[in-house]
């Protein structure tokens, strides 16, 4: 180990089918709860998942590239970053753009407004709402301007695109030179550790974030602040913390730690479990006086959740006040958080033990090809969902329909989606090589370690 310095000893982690899979199993909950009926779509704990990975994935590599370069290329890391999200992104953006244009153009002059109905009046406003919309998400600002619980904007899917973009931008490479120049993986550790359990607590006394209030300021800052726990950065943290471990652990594994951290995954498999059947709306609304009356408490004086039920605001339109929260409320408390520990679990346990069970569930051909497009699939799902909507809406009200609908939006938003991602991921992948930060990456055709330049000549393939 370089003297002043923390070098990974963990192993490189190459291609890992089980990250692809519960990418691909955490996009199908995205899809199939969002066409879910009211009341029951919920299942959104499932990003906290992303946000784990994510942290782990781009921690860990910056560690890698280090130890096998000697240094971290910043340039080439933030363009590495921009190859990978930004093409997909912004065509969805001017797809949205291109809609308002011909609708503000074409169709709303001929609208008059005194006469239209209130559904008409609020599809007005949304198309009027499409420009803000696209320049706080280009901005990866999203959840800041509309934060989360103030309602589905036309991009509202950008608000976790822009948490973890904010997170590649200073998180990563924060905490990348802290390890690499000062030897303090533990400290890094122990404060991301610290920083979760305070948002935990936070969450649990019911608290939205660290701004406090009861109405939205007109400050775009503050006003996303307010509501900051429903996006969950803590969730990045845990997968930072998670990503130091791994780095502290040598290769190979000792019995005992692999027995370890096999017993912790299968704890976080059943946690995983656990806190995905909870966010269901209606064992939300069955189980919330239980929730409420059995959280324990976690520090001596800190109030239940009955005591304070009528001191909670929940997230409201831009400008309105906070309304009351309800019993449903009580998922907030706690879910959020058991999620981000079991992803920590299940994410060691598929990086350092792949034979384990559940990797190997998580290994299976059609999860790891939904997440080979997850993103793909998470940026225009809601956008086909809706021209699906218009083109068959009148199905809803036959026998049958719903189903036909819920079919054809699937079918539709993964063949887009399929689409967007070779002919737009795909063919970017090429100039991402140029930006490698390191001499082999993996051939996504393979699943192969391969050299840069071999794959650079070929130019269909990239890691």
């Amino acid at each position: 180990m370089t003297e002043g310095r923390f070098i990974s000893v963990a192993p490189k982690l190459g291609h890992v089918p089980g990250f692809d899979g519960i990418r691909g199993f955490g996009v199908m909950i995205v899809l199939v709860g969002h066409l879910l009926p009211k009341g029951y779509d919920s299942l959104n704990a499932i990003i906290d998942t992303f946000f784990v990975l994510s942290a782990f994935l781009i921690v860990s590599l910056l560690m890698q590239e280090h130890r096998s370069q000697g240094r971290i290329n910043l340039r080439k890391f933030f363009s590495r970053r921009a190859i990978r999200l930004l093409p997909n992104s912004y065509a969805v953006m001017g797809v949205w753009m291109l809609i308002w244009l011909l609708l503000s153009q074409l169709v709303i002059p001929g609208i008059d407004r005194s006469t239209a109905t209130p559904d008409m009046l609020d599809a007005i406003k949304s198309v009027e709402s499409i420009p803000g919309n696209v320049a706080a998400a280009a901005l990866y600002v999203y959840h800041l301007v509309y934060p989360v619980g103030t309602g589905a904007g036309p991009l509202v899917q950008f608000w976790s695109l822009s948490v973890e973009e904010q997170f590649y931008g200073i998180a990563a490479v924060g905490v990348a030179w802290m390890l690499i120049t000062k030897r303090r993986a533990k400290s890094v550790a122990v404060a991301c550790v610290a920083i979760f359990v305070w948002v935990a607590i936070s969450r649990y006394r019911a608290d939205l974030g660290p701004w406090p209030g009861r109405t939205y300021s007109p400050s775009i800052w503050t006003r996303g602040l307010h509501a900051l726990w429903l996006a969950r950065p803590d969730a990045l943290l845990v997968g930072v913390a998670a990503a130091v471990i791994n780095a502290r652990l040598p290769d190979p594994l000792s019995e005992r730690a692999k027995r370890i951290i096999t017993a912790l995954a299968w704890v976080g498999t059943v946690g995983f479990v656990g806190v995905l059947i909870s966010s269901v709306g209606p064992f939300v609304v069955s189980l919330g006086p239980i929730g409420q009356f059995r959280i324990p408490q976690l520090l001596p004086g800190m109030p239940w959740p009955e005591a304070r039920s009528t001191e909670l605001w929940c997230a409201a339109a831009k400008g309105k006040p906070m309304r009351p929260c309800d019993e449903t409320f009580w998922f907030f408390r706690w879910g959020f958080s058991a999620m981000a520990i079991s992803s920590a679990f299940i994410t060691m346990g598929l990086a350092r033990t792949r034979d384990w069970a559940v990797a190997r569930f998580f290994g299976w051909r059609p999860f790891r090809w939904l997440g080979e497009i997850s993103y793909s699939l998470y940026l225009w799902h809601l956008l086909v969902y809706l021209a699906v909507s218009i083109v068959l809406g009148g199905l809803a009200d036959k026998p049958g329909g719903a189903l036909i609908l819920f079919v054809a939006k699937l079918g539709a938003a993964v063949a887009v989606s399929y689409t967007a991602h070779k002919q737009i991921d795909m063919r970017m992948l090429g100039r991402k090589l140029k930006y490698a930060g390191e001499a082999t990456v993996l051939d996504r055709r393979t699943g192969k370690e391969v050299d840069v330049t071999a794959i650079t000549k070929d130019g269909d393939a990239a890691p």
